[in-house]
């Protein structure tokens, strides 16, 4: 005769079916948890790579490649503090945003790390000014062209956008990519502007050999721009143009930039090196002028050089001078 209710192996069984049928549960809750804060995750990445597409627009920015922080989305308003908050760790994600342009097409992409810091402002009583976000012509900072590699750099220019900022080396450089700043190296950092003679490729050899000095300055963003320049030839009695692709870490000097550093009496605008004692290096050994991008006065090539205390432009192409890298950064560069 059987009793009633259930023996302790029954019991036993239907507890550890009960047990079986809790944990499947709980992992596909925690799964679908898993997944939903993976998505969310995903659309807060979204949502700030958005955001700072619309800040990359309407800033003016789309003109070349740049990085944005996350942190500067939200104190312009693009982004609510709240909404950067990820579901995964509840932590913030104050990252950045590198913008990829190319093609007129520009790609943003979210890293969790903010833009790297390339950039110090140098604090000096006799040289340019200390940037405190007002970012003066003149303003001398020292730069990590590459990993633990630093050279001293002006503000040259700022471009229309008021974000991005044109630097000039301290010094003409050398093909291996040092700067031209002792007599040891006195003999190298020259080139003639186009070795070939024909004016309608412009400063080509110039431009070759500065992407070679610079081409492992790894920190230092590609230009990716277009240079045309318009002259006049004398012999043939023609206007003509040319143009050149800056594919490289950077550019040489434009005249427009010269004349408004010049106005300002700035004295690194004359110094092609830093020699002895601190004097330029033309006056220490015979480093005579660097090339600018432009030409003009009829067909000939334009060099910056320094006569006693002035600065003066030769107009030369059959002479070897320097060449002086610009680069250009962004303010969220600099520390």
């Amino acid at each position: 005769m059987k009793k009633n209710g259930f023996t302790l192996v029954e019991l036993l069984a239907v507890i550890v079916i009960l047990s079986v049928i809790v944990l499947i549960t709980v992992i596909s809750v925690n799964s679908t948890v898993s997944e939903t804060k993976g998505t969310l995750s995903e659309l807060q990445i979204k949502n700030i790579e958005d955001a700072a597409k619309t800040y990359y627009l309407n800033e003016g920015m789309n003109i070349g490649n740049t990085c944005i922080n996350v942190s500067d989305l939200i104190d312009k308003g693009y982004v609510d503090s709240d909404s950067v908050i990820d579901p995964k760790d509840r932590e913030e994600m104050l990252g950045s945003v590198n913008i990829n342009y190319k093609s007129n097409k520009f790609t943003p992409k979210y890293q969790s790390n903010e833009c790297k810091k390339i950039c110090r402002p140098v604090t000096t009583a006799t040289t340019g000014n200390v940037p405190e976000g007002k970012y003066e012509i003149g303003d001398e900072y020292t730069c990590e062209v590459k990993d633990g590699v630093w050279y001293t750099f002006f503000l040259l220019s700022k471009e229309d956008n008021n974000i991005e900022l044109n630097l000039i080396m301290y010094s003409n450089i050398n093909d291996d990519g040092v700067p031209v700043d002792s007599n040891e190296v006195a003999n190298k950092g020259f080139v003639q502007w186009n070795e070939s003679g024909n004016l309608t490729e412009g400063p080509v050899t110039a431009i070759n050999y500065l992407n070679r000095a610079t081409s492992s300055w790894d920190n230092i963003d590609n230009l990716d721009e277009v240079y045309t320049e318009s002259y006049y030839d004398e012999y043939f009695n023609t206007s003509n143009k040319y143009t050149i692709n800056l594919t490289g870490k950077a550019r040489m000097i434009y005249v427009s930039e010269s004349y408004e550093v010049e106005n300002n009496n700035f004295d690194w605008i004359d110094d092609y090196g830093r020699g002895l004692n601190d004097y330029p290096i033309n006056e220490v050994i015979d480093v005579s002028g660097y090339w600018t991008m432009n030409t003009w006065y009829g067909s000939k090539p334009t060099v910056i050089h320094s006569t006693g205390d002035s600065m003066v432009y030769v107009f030369n192409q059959d002479y070897n001078y320097g060449v002086r890298p610009v680069i250009k950064i962004t303010k969220s560069n600099i520390y």
